[in-house]
């Protein structure tokens, strides 16, 4: 018999900073908000769907993480400001300005290196699950794309799914950049068995998902795992910049296994 797979959880919350996880390299030079962290860190989301990991990075001065191994997993790192020179074990080396976004598919296994060239830099790094037993079994792949590269769908920067030139193993994710002016909205929906999540990086607003409303501010984790087609919308109190994710909850293979602590 296969591995009995665990039913989603649906929920919608707020998460302030104290009830995420922080972390730092380079001894403090780069400071990390994580949003979804590993095992034991200590953040209220275990994880969401295939969404493994999620990580907002800051440095005010040069700074490097020096060189690890990945495998299996499917790596972003999207800078929203400053520049990220990366090299790695295949022979890259890039540097990825703002807004620019760079994907590590890592396969059987790769080794990377990250340096905060131009700072202040702000950065965010997400690990999703695209079948890791399978993909350990790939060659590992390198892309990078800039800013010029994603189209604009009003006050949205198409990242990932519609419109996006990157191409996921991991099904059926979709990521926006969404820079709002105060006084406006923005909205969309959320599919059954599908969670969205949004990471605020400045301003006020406030989010109804349903028919709940929050307030919403810089640096709050918002988070909707949904059980029926749910609409969700943004309104702006001041200029708001929020990241948002959507992703399934219910997936066509077993996912990684995450301990709790």
């Amino acid at each position: 018999m296969g591995k009995k797979v665990r039913p989603p959880q649906y929920f919608t919350r707020v998460l302030s900073p104290a009830e995420q996880a922080c972390g730092s390299f380079d001894q403090g030079a780069i400071t990390e908000q994580k949003m979804i962290g590993f095992a034991g860190e200590g953040s209220a989301i275990h994880r969401i769907g295939p969404l493994y990991y999620w990580a907002w990075a800051q440095a005010d001065r040069i700074a490097a993480v020096e060189a690890h191994p990945h495998r299996g997993f499917e790596i972003l790192s999207y800078v929203l400001e400053g520049a990220i020179e990366h090299r790695d074990t295949l022979g890259h080396r890039s540097r990825i300005d703002a807004g620019g976004l760079q994907l590590m598919q890592t396969g059987s296994g790769m080794e990377h290196e990250e340096h905060f060239v131009q700072t202040p830099a702000r950065s965010l790094q997400i690990w999703l699950d695209p079948h890791f037993r399978q993909e350990v079994g790939v060659p590992p792949r390198y892309l990078s794309w800039s800013a010029a590269q994603f189209s604009q769908e009003g006050a949205a920067t198409n990242l990932l799914g519609r419109q996006s030139p990157v191409s996921l193993v991991t099904p059926d994710v979709t990521m926006q950049d969404l820079n709002l002016a105060a006084g406006t909205h923005a909205d969309g929906d959320v599919a059954a068995n599908m969670g969205w999540a949004a990471i605020v990086l400045k301003g006020r607003g406030s989010w109804r998902v349903g028919n709940q409303d929050f307030v919403i501010g810089a640096r709050d984790f918002l988070v909707h795992q949904a059980e029926h087609e749910t609409r969700w919308e943004v309104n702006a109190h001041e200029n708001l910049r929020l990241i948002w994710l959507r992703v399934p909850l219910v997936l066509p293979y077993p996912l990684f296994p995450k301990p709790r602590s």
